[in-house]
């Protein structure tokens, strides 16, 4: 039988050969969250050709039926991972064989993968409390705290609010200048994307201004900023008020992040936070007047980042003695492992001033550290196979050095301290846990983490 006729023959079985129904399997992610826009992972498998002639699979895929946008070659692979840009999008995919001569066999039977449906749960909302304020006085913050079980978009209204008042449907921030004395009954009310909603009530009084001989005014509260903490690590923080009148004050924080307290008589937030996350805090300091003030802010709890690990050697020798003597001394000393532990660190000893104890005060606070780019929030998404992270760093002692990790692989040092850039880092297909730690001189660290997801891009190819 001549070579061209058995090609043919083999090409005949190529083309007769039915590919079978590739499997879609579940998604690797769980879809809590159909209606938010993330990435999903999506297994097909197939049976193997047993024809002789098959050299290996293209996979195909699209977002309209028999319509395929791309393809990637498995080679002689019979399953696939599709990395999905979109968990609300529906997929279709299709297997064709091929053999060593470029021969192609027909498409397999189409098989479609759409995202499910959850079921969604009504979002919480916090009751911020009685609330006094000064007509005509200075704007009013006050943000409603609200989470959603399932992380749908939240969508804030309020009735009953004094005049002058609104608050932001998007964020739930309460702002204005009251204009007009009285107690108003309000109602907040927070919906999420499947239309379930929680609502609480509260009463917001608008008193008169006080008069020029009066102490009746407003306290003032200053903001603390956004903070960032490591769990399980203590945390103390000082919130600032005055009341211009002298009268004695009262605070109240809501939303804290779990494990954290404040004390009424004093303002002091301390404690150690036991859960990773980030909390919309809202504080509030009160006269004896009811009169009131409100400050709001996040404050975004970050994991532990991993002993350290290290090892060294010391070595010395002494010098010749003078005026004819002789000297000669030898040490050594073994380097000490690595570790996390913030426990102060000196070396030599601070002159001391006329008078001074002498008393050395312990640093014991660590860096503060801040992602800037390419976003500030503990999560990002990209189809870029590298990444660069950039930021700001400081402490009341002096930060020498911001170092990076990925758990995926990878690590280094980033140029700058007060204002540092990681070199570009290598991102792996799907899930990549970055760490950026600064550390002081006295052996205080602070990380923070940014998780990065890493897509395919399937408007080009699949990785």
């Amino acid at each position: 039988m001549s070579m061209n006729r058995q090609c043919a023959n083999a090409w005949s079985r190529l083309r007769l050969f039915t590919i079978a129904l590739p499997l879609l399997m579940a998604p690797l992610i769980s879809l809590l969250v159909p209606a938010l826009a993330e990435a999903t992972s999506i297994t097909i498998a197939w049976d193997p050709n047993t024809d002789g002639v098959t050299a290996g699979y293209y996979v195909y895929y699209g977002t309209q039926a028999g319509n395929y946008s791309g393809y990637v070659d498995v080679r002689t692979a019979t399953t696939a991972i599709i990395n999905t840009q979109n968990s609300t999008t529906t997929y279709y995919f299709a297997v064709q064989a091929y053999s060593s001569t470029a021969d192609r066999s027909q498409y397999s039977t189409e098989v479609v993968w759409q995202p499910s449906t959850p079921t969604a749960q009504p979002p919480v909302l916090n009751n911020p409390g009685s609330i006094s304020t000064v007509v005509g006085s200075a704007s009013v913050s006050v943000r409603l705290v609200a989470t959603d079980p399932g992380g749908l978009a939240l969508t804030y209204k309020a009735s009953g609010l004094p005049p002058g008042l609104s608050i932001a449907s998007s964020t739930g921030l309460i702002s204005g200048i009251p204009t007009t004395v009285g107690t108003y009954n309000v109602t907040a009310t927070v919906t999420n994307t499947a239309n379930l909603s929680a609502s609480q009530s509260f009463t917001w009084s608008i008193l008169n201004q006080p008069t020029s001989n009066s102490t009746s005014q407003s306290p003032s509260l200053l903001n603390p900023g956004n903070l960032t903490n490591v769990v399980g690590q203590n945390v103390s923080v000082q919130l600032g008020a005055t009341d211009p009148g002298g009268l004695p004050l009262q605070y109240v924080a809501n939303g804290l992040p779990s494990g954290l307290s404040i004390a009424s008589s004093t303002g002091r937030i301390s404690g150690k936070p036991t859960a990773v996350g980030t909390y919309f805090v809202t504080a509030r300091v009160t006269n004896t007047l009811t009169l009131s003030a409100s400050q709001s802010f996040t404050w975004t709890i970050v994991a532990q980042s991993p002993p350290g690990n290290g090892g060294g050697n010391g070595n010395g020798y002494g010098g010749g003695g003078n005026d004819g003597g002789n000297g000669n001394g030898n040490g050594n000393g073994g380097g000490g492992g690595g570790t996390t532990d913030p426990s102060p660190v000196y070396s030599g000893v601070d002159p001391v001033a006329p008078g001074d104890s002498g008393t050395i005060t312990a640093d014991l606070t660590p860096p503060t550290l801040i992602i800037t780019s390419p976003t500030s929030g503990s999560t990002y998404a990209t189809t870029q196979p590298k990444i660069v992270l950039t930021g700001t760093a400081f402490d009341d002692v002096g930060v020498v050095s911001v170092t990076w990790s990925n758990d995926r692989g990878g690590d280094g040092v980033a140029e700058g301290t007060s204002s540092w850039t990681t070199p570009a880092i290598d991102l792996k297909m799907g899930t990549n846990v970055l760490r950026v730690t600064a550390s002081d001189a006295a052996g205080n660290v602070q990380t923070v983490i940014l998780t990065v997801t890493r897509n395919a891009d399937l408007s080009n190819h699949l990785n």
